[in-house]
């Protein structure tokens, strides 16, 4: 967060202290006045929700306009391991010294060695099979949960722990599955579509994305 804070011009909470105790590490952050985007999110116009995403939009356009300070490396904000307990049973994973070594730990890279296994993989891994992708500063877990809203304006964005350098397509296609992969939550799903509307978008990655949720859970990096 401090480095989001010092680079961008994104609302986050202030960091006011970090400390271990007995191997489980905690941080202290400033009290943020405002409503989690999720809950008022039913209640709010179609023209402040489009408002919201579009500011939205402007925070990660930011995220993504960041230099990497080792181009085409997967890695947390310090050049270490990244964490993210949803694709990954260890504690922490990495770092990858490229895209490919990304997509070869994962699920990807077993899908990719038997696609026959996997009904219509071997033509979307077909698509992207000769595609590089730069590497830009991620949230990992952006959605209407971890934002904080008042007075018509995002006033924080929370829970950066899943944060890091990841290839330009990551931010798109965790958003999908934090919100759009719930089609019996509409107001998760009605903030995909607009959200979709406005990034940039990577429908064959995606595609990989939600061909790995329906045969791995979720769970995509062993």
């Amino acid at each position: 967060m401090e480095f989001v804070a010092r680079n961008t011009t994104i609302p986050v909470p202030r960091v006011l202290d970090f400390f271990e105790i007995k191997g489980y590490r905690h941080l202290v952050q400033e009290y943020v006045e405002g409503d989690v985007l999720e809950d008022v999110w039913p209640k709010m116009t179609e023209e402040q929700r489009h408002d919201a995403v579009l500011q939205l939009k402007g925070f990660m356009d930011q995220l993504r306009s960041l230099q990497p300070p080792q181009p085409g490396r997967v890695q947390a904000v310090d050049g270490g391991p990244l964490n993210d307990p949803r694709i990954s049973r260890s504690r922490s994973w990495g770092p990858f010294i490229s895209n490919i070594d990304f997509g070869e730990f994962s699920f990807r890279g077993a899908v990719k060695k038997n696609l026959d296994k996997y009904p219509g993989a071997a033509a979307l891994y077909a698509k992207v099979e000769e595609r590089t992708w730069n590497t830009v500063f991620s949230h990992g877990d952006l959605g209407p949960h971890n934002i904080l809203w008042k007075d018509g304006r995002i006033v924080s964005v929370i829970d950066w722990e899943y944060a890091g350098w990841f290839p330009e397509y990551w931010e798109y296609t965790r958003t999908f599955l934090a919100t759009g992969l719930f089609p019996q939550d509409e107001n998760r799903c009605s903030f995909w579509r607009l959200f979709d509307s406005v990034v940039d978008r990577y429908p064959d990655e995606l595609a990989i994305e939600q061909l790995l949720a329906a045969n791995f859970d979720g769970f995509y990096i062993l």
